[in-house]
């Protein structure tokens, strides 16, 4: 199947690309969650935090702050392979950066669960009881 849309990601003198299959099903979470991977598989780093725009009627810059200005984007692109997309470094992110921080911690938290990883060191419970254990024996001891 073959992509919709390319985003042509320009960040600094960096560029690269992502592949868009669904208009309908795409949102600004999933976009924002999986733009470091793509990036990083094409050679790029990418800031944590950033802005996107593109460039709307006669250059102006739109930034790309929502799902309707994501989707405000393909409707102004219609018709188009290719979308340029700008990043650039910010202070003041959109909440959707902690939330897809948030949602990727979940998500690694079920993939090592499923994976049936332990976590290394000692849990809670086991520290009370070795330092319950420990503490009987050193009082037993003197």
């Amino acid at each position: 199947m073959d992509p919709r849309f390319w985003l042509e990601f320009d960040y600094g003198n960096k560029k690269f690309d992502y592949a868009v299959y669904d208009v309908d099903l795409m949102q600004l979470l999933d976009l924002i969650g999986e733009l470091e991977a793509v990036a990083l598989k094409q050679d790029v780093l990418i800031p944590a935090v950033y802005d996107m725009y593109y460039k709307g009627v006669r250059g102006k810059k739109m930034y790309i702050r929502s799902d309707a200005d994501l989707m405000s984007m393909f409707a102004h692109f219609e018709g188009r392979d290719t979308i340029k997309v700008w990043m650039e470094d910010t202070i003041n992110p959109i909440d959707l950066f902690r939330l897809s921080s948030e949602l990727k911690k979940v998500q690694r938290e079920v993939e090592e669960k499923k994976k049936g990883k332990q976590k290394k060191g000692l849990g809670l419970r086991e520290r009370l009881r070795f330092y319950n254990l420990w503490a009987w024996r050193f009082r037993s001891s003197t």
